[in-house]
């Protein structure tokens, strides 16, 4: 059993990390996880870490394209106090559900970003990462150094206080109501060089776009929760309605309810999430067959030769065609 252990490829012990999260290495890049798993990997990522102020580090070399269109739309804003009008109206296509909003006054602009009312505080690294953001982001686009004027923390003080007031430069306030930064007024009207009116307009119908279809499908989850759901489970082998209906919080009986007034099966959902999932997977040169064969919860590799030739049966007069696994 351990000389099975050790031929385990890495990529397969990340899939079963990710897995064991919630999550899946074939997933969607894409596609948004539940909040509270997002929580989770980042306190199992950054709690040990070695380094004592890693989100802070993680926030400063973030570029703006890893919030997609919401980043691109912020650094190409005609000022900083615009770019951040543009997060805090498109914020649901970055984190959802948070909550973020802007207080301005003729002296001070605040940022308040954390997760719902109601909800524990954001682990420590996650909130710190967070909230250093928006300092560097207003450094990025002006071109400046820049020390905020307070900073507050919901979590308690760690170890290493010190490091992380170093960092931002200003009197942190751990254990607060609120996470918040603080700038000076003055700071946060200034233009940014990066401003380019052309893409900016380009991009507004863009974002406004995704953020009416992200609305209309949080007006009715269930069917994507499910197949992030049924993905998460695919490489333990364990997909059933019961562990899905689970993981969704409701009943069986209730998620079968809701599938069959949807005229569909749950059969139906696992198979064609796998047919997706094995043609995404079978095009990159860079995945084992045995890592795909585990990706996709099959017992071996013929049983995946079988499922694909019956996907190619099913879709032959399809133009999306499925990626041969071997040669037949």
């Amino acid at each position: 059993m351990a000389l099975v252990e050790r031929e385990i490829p890495a990529e397969v012990e990340r899939a079963r990390f990710l897995s064991r999260s919630g999550l899946s290495s074939a997933a969607d890049p894409d596609a948004s996880i539940p909040a509270e798993t997002a929580w989770e990997v980042w306190r199992e990522l950054t709690d040990a870490h070695a380094d004592e102020v890693v989100g802070i580090h993680f926030a400063s070399a973030l570029p703006e394209s890893a919030i997609g269109v919401v980043g691109y739309l912020a650094t190409t804003s005609e000022t900083v106090l615009d770019g951040l009008r543009r997060v805090a109206s498109f914020y649901r296509l970055v984190k959802s559900p948070s909550s973020m909003w802007i207080e301005e006054d003729d002296r001070e602009v605040r940022v308040f970003d954390g997760p719902p009312a109601g909800s524990p505080p954001w682990p420590r690294h996650l909130a710190e990462a967070v909230v250093f953001a928006y300092k560097a982001f207003i450094e990025r686009v002006t071109g400046r150094a820049l020390l905020p004027v307070a900073v507050r923390l919901q979590h308690a003080a760690p170890a290493s206080a010190h490091l992380v007031r170093a960092s931002f430069g200003a009197a942190v306030q751990f254990g607060a109501t609120h996470n918040m930064i603080a700038f000076e007024a003055a700071d946060v009207r200034r233009r940014s060089f990066r401003h380019d009116p052309t893409l900016h307009a380009y991009l507004l119908p863009v974002a406004e776009q995704m953020l009416h279809r992200a609305t209309a499908q949080e007006d009715d989850p269930t069917l994507s929760m499910l197949e992030r759901a049924i993905t998460s489970s695919l490489p333990s082998g364990n997909v059933s309605l019961e562990r899905a209906a689970r993981s969704l919080g409701v009943g069986a009986r209730t998620l079968q309810r809701r599938l069959r007034e949807r005229s569909l099966t749950f059969q139906g959902i696992v198979d064609d999430v796998r047919r997706r999932l094995a043609s995404r997977l079978l095009e990159d040169s860079s995945r084992s067959l045995k890592e795909i064969t585990f990706l996709l919860g099959f017992s071996d590799p013929r049983a995946l030769r079988r499922a694909q030739r019956r996907w190619r049966t099913r879709r032959s007069s399809s133009s999306s065609s499925l990626p041969a696994l071997v040669d037949d």
